[in-house]
């Protein structure tokens, strides 16, 4: 699958345990990945600390290295230097596109300077209160809050469009709740976007994903199923044999389905048609277009002709 700019950047992400809530974690995970693919992982703080724990208990789900740094001062935030020495030791020592710093701290100002001087992205995530120096500093910055006013949306819709029972909902919220987010993650102007690039960020997001976990050989297959095409359309480009996907709004599905059921309608009725002149004549369905006892028999019964034109000449 092609991959974008973004997708191909290689990015070190770097957390200041000191400045961050652990229960921010999962969206600022998500949003880091929007940025690249995540090479480097690492956490700063001081692990002997009691205080410490809420961030114990998330970081095996992340895969994200603790690394210890031991307070010194009492009062004084003691992963700055550790952060940034390592900082530094990467862009040396190892091969990466980008860096995500992740903190509300402006002691971190001079080394996004330091970092951009040397050709690498910086992009920065960290609360409202962050000082304009940092934000500046970096290529990106993202406001904490926000990205947890976007999840909460995103939470928000699943629970609308969710309306099975409560034993299945549990597995379709994610799977769906990936697929929006892997769609959401593609910035660009237009609605449409490309299927290779949803389902390379769905790998970025699971890396256990597989459409066959869900009974479909092929991504394009479980998004035009029941369960989702209600919430997403594709369409296919056979000219440069990609496929786009866009994320339908609730009138946008409305229309969706009505069309879709009018479509299904028309074509049960014609093979109904069909069928039941062919039972009255005794031919078979093949045969029907040229026989004109049957064709006679269809204008009698439904005017069915009707609904491809009828252009030959009466008998």
């Amino acid at each position: 699958m092609p991959m974008t700019e973004n997708e191909k950047n290689k990015m070190a992400v770097l957390i200041d345990s000191e400045n961050v809530s652990s229960k921010n974690i999962e969206f600022i995970m998500k949003e880091s990945i929007r940025h690249g693919f995540l090479t480097i992982k690492r956490i700063y703080g001081d692990w002997t600390d009691q205080r410490m724990t809420s961030w114990k208990k998330v970081l095996p789900d992340y895969a994200i290295q603790p690394i210890q740094q031991f307070k010194n001062t009492q009062g004084k935030n003691s992963t700055d230097s550790a952060l940034i020495i390592d900082a530094m030791d990467i862009l040396y020592t190892s091969e990466v596109d980008g860096f995500i710093i992740v903190s509300s701290d402006s002691d971190y100002t001079k080394l996004a300077v330091r970092l951009r001087e040397s050709g690498k992205i910086v992009v920065g995530i960290g609360e409202q209160k962050t000082p304009k120096s940092l934000v500046n500093a970096c290529n990106e910055f993202r406001y904490i809050e926000i990205l947890e006013k976007n999840f909460e949306g995103i939470k928000k819709e699943l629970t609308q469009k969710n309306t099975k029972s409560e034993d299945a909902k549990k597995e379709d919220d994610e799977l769906l709740q990936h697929l929006i987010e892997a769609y959401e993650m593609i910035e660009q102007e237009s609605e449409w976007k490309n299927l290779s690039s949803i389902a390379n960020n769905l790998k970025r997001l699971d890396p256990a994903f597989t459409p066959s976990t869900y009974g479909f050989s092929r991504l394009s297959h479980l998004m035009e199923s029941a369960e989702y095409s209600r919430i997403f359309e594709l369409r296919k480009d056979p000219r440069r044999r990609i496929i786009k996907v866009r994320k339908l709004q609730d009138e946008d599905a409305a229309k969706l389905r009505k069309r879709r059921r009018r479509s299904r309608s028309r074509y049960n009725n014609n093979h109904k048609v069909i069928a039941e002149v062919a039972d009255i004549t005794e031919v078979k369905s093949d045969d029907v277009a040229n026989t004109s006892e049957v064709k006679n028999d269809f204008d009698k019964k439904l005017g069915f002709w009707s609904l491809f034109g009828n252009n030959s000449k009466k008998d």
